[in-house]
């Protein structure tokens, strides 16, 4: 077309293919466009996939709601030194992690979980809704568990040895701190 300065392929009467000088490409599928090139980019509409592998085993697309990148087969691999998520606006962490160092989890950018050379460290409350079943058991035994069983709370040493307790004074008070049941005081 040498008015609009464009280039088309046609099969039976339908556009595959359209190029435009200073402009987009566009590819189509039996007549509707599937692909086309921006001046910044690529661009599909909703509900088309880019699909990867003999059985389009990875697919990235966009569903009108969610954008989805799903995979089929083995491990979805992530390569990076650095990994961040963010919100939309990149002005809130969710997660951060390094190579070779610390995983930290947010909520509303506050940081409530990290992963240190240690082990764990919390920021905030932990809450375990159903202890009946898990609790914290600490040891590679479970050797001392912390529970709820739905009616009454426990503090259970299951393996060897004692439960030690060491403080400069100790007391076990009721429910409303009201009275001590015991309480003990360093010499």
């Amino acid at each position: 077309n040498s008015s609009s300065h464009s280039v088309y392929i046609m099969t039976n009467d339908e556009t595959a293919f359209k190029a435009t000088a200073n402009g987009a490409v566009e590819l189509y599928y039996d007549g509707v466009i599937k692909l086309e090139t921006l001046s910044d980019g690529l661009r599909t509409k909703d509900n088309q996939k880019f699909c990867w592998g003999d059985g389009y085993d990875l697919q990235i697309f966009h569903n009108e709601t969610n954008s989805i990148i799903k995979n089929s087969t083995g491990y979805l691999i992530l390569q990076a030194d650095n990994f961040k998520v963010t919100n939309n606006g990149d002005t809130e962490s969710i997660i951060r992690s390094t190579a070779n160092g610390n995983v930290e989890l947010y909520y509303d950018n506050s940081k409530k979980l990290e992963t240190t050379s240690t082990g764990l460290y919390i920021s905030g409350a932990a809450v375990f809704p159903d202890g009946s079943s898990n609790g914290i058991q600490i040891g590679d035994g479970s050797d001392l568990q912390l529970y709820h069983d739905g009616s009454n709370s426990y503090i259970h040493d299951n393996g060897t040895g004692q439960l030690i307790v060491r403080s400069d004074g100790f007391q076990v008070r009721n429910s409303a701190a009201t009275e001590y049941h015991i309480a003990c005081n360093a010499n």
